[in-house]
């Protein structure tokens, strides 16, 4: 079993849904930056494959993941409730 961890690649998922839709139409308005580049598809896909070719129990995509397995082995209870927050503020708007 591999266990991937992703966050931000820029495969434009988030446009597909009502909370991707608002987000991006804040970030037109200036409203928003974005602070982490999204990982290209193709990035993504080779770290993955590389990862799944050298036996790895857990591949980290992007620095965004590999911070948010560092926070959450140093606190997973601040690293849930961060987490939940983000998820909240968008689902807000």
């Amino acid at each position: 079993m591999i266990s991937v961890m992703r966050l931000s690649i820029g495969t434009n998922n988030a446009a597909n849904s009502s909370i991707g839709q608002r987000s991006l139409m804040d970030n037109n308005a200036g409203k928003k930056q974005r602070s982490i580049k999204p990982l290209d598809p193709k990035d993504a896909a080779e770290i993955i494959i590389d990862g799944m070719r050298k036996d790895k129990y857990s591949i980290f995509v992007g620095n965004d993941s590999k911070m948010m397995n560092l926070f959450y082995t140093i606190s997973s209870k601040r690293a849930t409730r961060f987490i939940n927050r983000q998820m909240q503020s968008l689902l807000q708007k």
